[in-house]
């Protein structure tokens, strides 16, 4: 069982390690995942969603950022994805703070781990 639980922090370290690295600042679900993109990715999604102008509107049609699978990060895969003016419906953004809680919260699946080493089928600490 400790194995799993290493795993699980490995993962986690994995995640943050990406988010420091990478300097996101952009956090977001989309279909169930969680994204993290770079202040250039941020600049152009705050572009995107408020536009100000008309020329704007005509970049949009080619524009795109791209941001990083957050939970595929934490099993050691940088795997980027590319949005564009289509898929701003569907993105939520989030904090960071939310972002890392979102990124814990997939460990607590395993059983907790008591003092003595021993599992807690109860999942108490």
């Amino acid at each position: 069982m400790f194995s799993e639980f290493r795993s699980l922090i490995d993962r986690w370290d994995e995640a943050r390690r990406l988010m420091l690295e990478q300097d996101l600042c952009l956090f977001f679900r989309k279909d169930g995942k969680l994204y993290g993109a770079t202040e250039n990715g941020r600049i152009t999604f705050a572009r995107m969603k408020n536009p100000e102008s008309p020329e704007d509107k005509s970049w949009m049609k080619d524009a795109s950022f791209s941001a990083y699978d957050l939970e595929k990060a934490a099993d050691g895969e940088d795997v980027a994805s590319v949005f564009s003016a289509a898929d701003l419906p569907d993105i939520k953004t989030v904090g960071e703070e939310e972002a890392e809680k979102i990124l814990k919260r997939k460990g607590k699946k395993l059983p907790a781990i008591s003092d003595d080493g021993d599992e807690n089928p109860k999942g108490e600490g």
